[in-house]
């Protein structure tokens, strides 16, 4: 069932991030989503990429939980520096 529990977090998150990403500039709503898509797709490759060529090695489970721990700890990294990048705008515009 890992692939029900993928799919519930990707649609708790998706509408979030798809309308983040579409309310900045309405003007540029499509090319603003367009971008987004293509990093998402991107992002996908490069990490499978990745994890493929380090799964050719013996002990792959753990190679592959690595990877995925890796990756959720980059994505939270991107995460704490997107919300103190936007705290700090919020101090500008507020002062």
């Amino acid at each position: 069932m890992p692939d029900t529990d993928d799919q519930k977090g990707n649609g708790l998150t998706m509408p979030a991030a798809n309308a983040s990403v579409l309310s900045i500039r309405a003007d540029l709503s499509g090319t603003a989503m367009g971008l987004a898509t293509a990093m998402r797709i991107a992002g996908g490759a490069l990490i499978a990429s990745a994890a493929g060529l380090l799964l050719d090695r013996s002990g792959a489970t753990y190679v592959l939980l690595g990877t995925m721990l890796a990756s959720a700890s980059l994505a939270l990294l991107a995460a704490l520096g997107a919300a103190v990048i936007e705290r700090r705008i919020t101090k500008l515009v507020s002062a």
